[in-house]
């Protein structure tokens, strides 16, 4: 499992924030670290090689989930916060109820998209988008 270390690491764990436990805000906070360090760039080749994406300050969709979600482990790390089970995930993209990725001529890029999926310990999934908070400030996925 990874987990933020580096510039990442010191960013959250030199923070004099007040974080609670408290998913929502986790992930918030999280998702604004993220866009405070990186720029979306297309295909910068980095992948999930956190330190190169952190020293670089920009990422397509893998580099962002691939942050935010070793981030998130490492808040919930500090906030003592147990039973959530981070997931660095690969879906498809639905707007409006229709699937974008599958829609024909759709660029390579655009076939798959990288997120972040959390699991309480009640086993409800929530999903964020550290790209679409970047970007658009919407901060939680249904």
């Amino acid at each position: 499992m990874l987990v933020a270390s580096g510039k990442m690491g010191k960013e959250i764990f030199g923070r004099e924030a007040n974080l609670r436990q408290n998913l929502n805000e986790e992930t918030l906070e999280t998702q604004k670290l993220v866009a405070e360090m990186l720029k979306f760039r297309l295909g910068n080749g980095h992948g999930s090689d956190l330190e190169k994406v952190a020293e670089g300050g920009a990422a397509d969709c893998v580099g962002y989930a691939a942050l935010a979600a070793a981030g998130l482990r490492t808040i919930q790390l500090r906030n003592h916060s147990s039973g959530y089970k981070v997931l660095h995930v690969r879906g498809r993209i639905f707007f409006l109820g229709i699937e974008i990725t599958a829609i024909p001529g759709c660029p390579a890029w655009m076939q798959d998209h990288d997120f972040v999926q959390v699991i309480d310990p009640t086993k409800n999934e929530y999903l964020f988008d550290p790209v679409l908070y970047d970007y658009l400030g919407i901060s939680n996925l249904k």
